[in-house]
């Protein structure tokens, strides 16, 4: 009889432990993308130097979940005092890169180009730009945002 109290104690102790766990993961998960969900340049930064290009926000317009196996749209928020000479647009996901393409539009202060959604997961979107400035390739700040790619069926 002691030995099935015991047993069933453990049971509902477990039980609870893993709940909790769970609690504490799911918490953790909607923190970090409340902190991540879209990275700005503060709104008090230093005027931009000669020649300067700066991302201010990168945006996904499709949402925050990306269908695997598909192609979404980015768009990357930019100041300069004249046209760029944009060389490449690199990423990175959740740390893991960075991919480099060399092909997007450019309007007056909208950067645009497709990537392709080839993982699953959470992962954390973040982007820079080489440019031209002075005759030298330069790198731009960073942005980012958290997205779900999600298992296309």
């Amino acid at each position: 009889m002691k030995v099935q109290k015991i047993e069933e104690h453990n049971r509902r102790r477990f039980a609870m432990m893993r709940h909790n766990l769970l609690a504490a993961v799911l918490t953790g998960g909607v923190i970090f993308f409340l902190l991540t969900s879209c990275a700005t340049v503060p709104t008090e930064t230093e005027p931009l130097t000669p020649g300067e290009l700066r991302l201010l926000r990168l945006s996904v317009p499709g949402g925050h979940s990306i269908r695997t196996s598909t192609e979404y749209q980015v768009q990357i928020e930019y100041e300069a005092e004249e046209k760029p000479e944009i060389k490449r647009i690199c990423f990175y996901y959740s740390g893991d890169g960075p991919y480099c393409t060399p092909k997007w539009e450019a309007s007056s202060g909208t950067i645009t180009l497709w990537l392709r959604a080839d993982r699953t997961g959470p992962h954390r979107l973040e982007c820079y730009v080489e440019y031209i400035r002075d005759g030298k390739v330069q790198r731009t700040n960073s942005v980012a945002r958290s997205v779900e790619y999600v298992q296309h069926l």
